[in-house]
């Protein structure tokens, strides 16, 4: 039996010829995931994956948290196998493997300069956030668009209630990071019009 930490959740899926464990974390969002699956030669394969670009910094964070629990997981049950198992981690030289690219439509919206009109922030909207893991879970899906775009992104949860004073999660998520914060529609459009403001003065 293994215990996992208190803030880490895991959910299991069929995958072909076998099943997944798929960990999750409150705060960081989706970790990784263990697939065993039955090779033709009789023997099973265990494959861990941390999920994530591997050039975005928090895949490896995902990773520190993930390796020593894939580890342990992995080695007990390989024994619960009878040390039949394969044990495989084909990871690129950041120890992340990167997912298939998500066909979940993320809706974004990018806020021009008034000066210049190039862009001068991102909004990712994380429609189906139900905590801050699902705020990173969108920051993650999207990580190639804000790197590519270079520009202050937010990612942004539904606002919990309803009218202009209605507050909702946000996370700042490039190019630096801040501590999630709650905002109503007002608050968050003042921070979005110094940003857009001072585009054209950097």
């Amino acid at each position: 039996m293994f215990n996992l930490p208190p803030e880490i959740s895991y959910q299991q899926e069929p995958v072909p010829n076998g099943f997944a464990f798929n960990f999750r974390h409150a705060k960081l969002g989706d970790l990784g995931r263990i697939l065993l699956q039955e090779r033709p030669d009789g023997q099973t394969q265990i494959l861990s994956e941390i999920v994530g670009d591997p050039e975005d910094p928090m895949t490896a964070k995902r990773g520190d948290i993930f390796k020593p629990i894939s580890e342990a997981i992995t080695s007990q049950l390989d024994a619960a196998l009878g040390g039949s198992a394969e044990i495989l981690g084909e990871k690129d030289p950041s120890g992340a493997v990167k997912p298939p690219t998500s066909i979940e439509k993320i809706a974004s919206k990018l806020i021009p300069c008034l000066k210049c009109g190039q862009p001068a922030a991102l909004l990712i909207f994380a429609d189906y956030a139900q905590d801050i893991g699902g705020l990173e879970d969108y920051a993650r899906l999207m990580y190639p668009q804000i790197i590519e775009l270079d520009v202050p992104t937010w990612v942004i949860a539904p606002p919990e209630g309803q009218g202009r004073d209605a507050a909702a999660n946000i996370l700042k998520v490039h190019p630096k990071r801040e501590p999630i914060c709650q905002l109503t529609p007002d608050e968050f459009n003042q921070k979005l019009d110094k940003i857009t403001a001072s585009h054209c003065r950097r």
